[in-house]
């Protein structure tokens, strides 16, 4: 069985900064032509993406609030975010 970590516990296990996501990762996402940027960071979503792969979570249980702070974000845009670099083949060129 295994042991569950509390929230903020379970974020810093995801060993990736925020300089190799924008190194590595973010030049490889497609990212909007229009509309309004990412209001959290494209490495913030990257992060909660990986951990989400990392620990096989749901979506739903995400703790995107003790994560992003002041920043309004759910777990519907992490899964648009990572849905949309599947669908266009941005993950697969990481």
């Amino acid at each position: 069985m295994k042991k569950r970590l509390d929230n903020q516990n379970a974020y810093d296990h995801v060993q990736i900064t925020k300089k190799i996501i924008n190194r590595h990762f973010v030049p490889h996402f497609s990212k909007g032509q229009r509309g309004p940027e990412c209001s959290v960071g494209l490495w913030r979503t990257v992060r909660s993406i990986v951990h989400r792969i990392k620990t096989d979570t749901q979506w739903r249980q995400l703790p995107t609030r003790s994560w992003f702070g002041k920043f309004t974000i759910n777990w519907n845009a992490m899964y648009y975010y990572y849905n949309k670099w599947c669908m266009d083949g941005s993950w697969q060129h990481t």
